[in-house]
């Protein structure tokens, strides 16, 4: 009788870890980022620093290709940190994530540069570069800039900060939120050649070549009249004219006597 109940005993068991094992786990669904050009309108946000801001921002992502363009005018002047932001409004930008400074493949290998002024800033890097920086631990990071916690980088619905540097500290000065407006099979701009992060294309007036001034035009030739031919006098009246006129040229100098 004991044998018996032990041994259903353990076909019960066998049965229950059977089905426990058998059961399918759960799959991860990661979230992947839709290629395309991503674009928002940037709107003043702080009458106090400027009011007249405007300008936009264009993210591209195709495979591992990710550029960065941001056009700013009516800049109060100074430097302007600019971030692509966690939150999805304005209103609720949340905190900074990836800034737009000088190297876009880590938080923090470009972090000393942004651009000043009015600008026109465009760089471009490795997406999964980046991607990897923003999974690294917080403690390598910047006490102002937080890491990524899923997988991929969402861009649809995403803010992009412009700041302005006050002496209270960075304020935000103009805000807007990415929009995804064109696939990447469709967008033409993907063959041209990616620029070198080390561009200098941050905003600042670069010189221009003098132009060469133009050859100086030679003097005209002066208008040189030929002198009339003498005729031969006809008259007695003729022949005192021109005994006159070399008279008068002797004395002048003219001619030679």
């Amino acid at each position: 009788m004991n044998s018996l109940f032990l041994l259903l005993s353990l076909a019960l068991i066998t049965s229950c870890g059977k089905s426990v094992q058998d059961e399918p786990e759960d799959e991860v669904q990661e979230e992947v980022v839709s290629d395309g050009t991503y674009s928002a309108v940037l709107f003043p946000m702080n009458a106090a620093v400027s009011n007249h801001v405007t300008g936009d921002v264009k993210v591209k992502k195709y495979g591992d290709d990710f550029r960065v363009e941001v056009s700013l005018k009516g800049s109060p002047g100074g430097i302007h940190k600019q971030y692509l932001q966690t939150g999805t409004s304005c209103q609720s930008i949340g905190s900074k994530i990836v800034p737009f400074d000088d190297d876009l493949s880590g938080q923090l290998r470009g972090y000393k540069f942004f651009p000043s002024g009015n600008y026109h800033y465009k760089r471009s890097t490795s997406y999964y570069l980046m991607l990897s920086d923003l999974h690294l631990p917080d403690d390598v990071s910047s006490a102002e800039l937080v890491k990524l916690t899923d997988w991929d980088l969402p861009l649809e619905k995403r803010a992009v900060g412009i700041y302005a540097k006050t002496s209270s500290g960075d304020v935000l000065m103009a805000c807007g939120v990415l929009t995804r407006i064109s696939s990447g099979d469709n967008d033409s701009t993907w063959n041209e050649p990616r620029p070198s992060p080390r561009t200098p294309n941050d905003g600042r007036i670069e010189p221009r070549p003098r132009p060469r001034p133009n050859p100086r035009p030679e003097p005209p030739e002066p208008d040189v009249r030929p002198e009339p031919e003498e005729r031969a006098p006809s008259t007695w009246w003729d022949r005192v004219r021109q005994g006159w006129r070399r008279w008068r040229d002797r004395v002048r100098g003219r001619v030679n006597p």
